[in-house]
């Protein structure tokens, strides 16, 4: 499991790299933190958020 700052640094530099369309870091940030032994539906759950971020409330019904 990451550490308490490595844990957030991770998952900020996750949605950093989404929002940002740089698909590499992206995947990196992801495989660090599958390595890392993130609970899987803390990086679901974050990856939604992220989603909702992106498309707004228009279209929240589809994260669904």
């Amino acid at each position: 499991m990451l550490s308490g700052e490595e844990h957030y640094n991770c998952i900020s530099a996750l949605h950093k790299s989404i929002r940002g369309s740089d698909d590499n870091a992206a995947i990196y940030y992801l495989a660090r933190m599958i390595e890392g032994g993130e609970d899987p539906l803390f990086i679901a759950r974050r990856l939604i958020v992220c989603a909702s971020e992106d498309i707004g409330n228009v279209a929240l019904i589809q994260l669904f």
